[in-house]
């Protein structure tokens, strides 16, 4: 599928007091997720190109606060606030964070 075709599964916004977070997960639903980490000045559509090459995974995307779609705050942003976000992310999806972090404890 083209990257410009490619539509995630579910998507949306999770608001953290002030700050909003973009997410998106792709994949069929009932598969193990993977969860691919922005690089810096990086958002979820630059993953598009590279989803196919996970079969048998879902892949959840998101972006960092100051990336893509989500908001920048004023203030600066720390590495312990992106890691704060990531683990919300998870839970507010419903996945089972312990399960996911021990099966991906490589990419975490």
């Amino acid at each position: 599928m083209a990257a410009g075709e490619r539509r995630p599964r579910e998507s949306g916004f999770l608001a953290d007091g002030a700050h909003r977070i973009w997410w998106e997960l792709h994949g069929t639903g009932d598969q193990e997720v993977v969860c691919l980490l922005n690089g810096l000045a990086m958002h979820t559509k630059a993953w598009y190109p590279f989803l196919d090459d996970r079969p048998g995974y879902d892949v959840l995307l998101y972006d960092y606060l100051g990336q893509g779609a989500s908001s920048s705050p004023d203030e600066p942003i720390e590495i312990n606030l992106n890691v704060n976000i990531r683990q919300e992310v998870i839970v507010r999806l419903e996945r089972d964070a312990e399960e996911l972090l021990q099966q991906n404890q490589d990419l975490f």
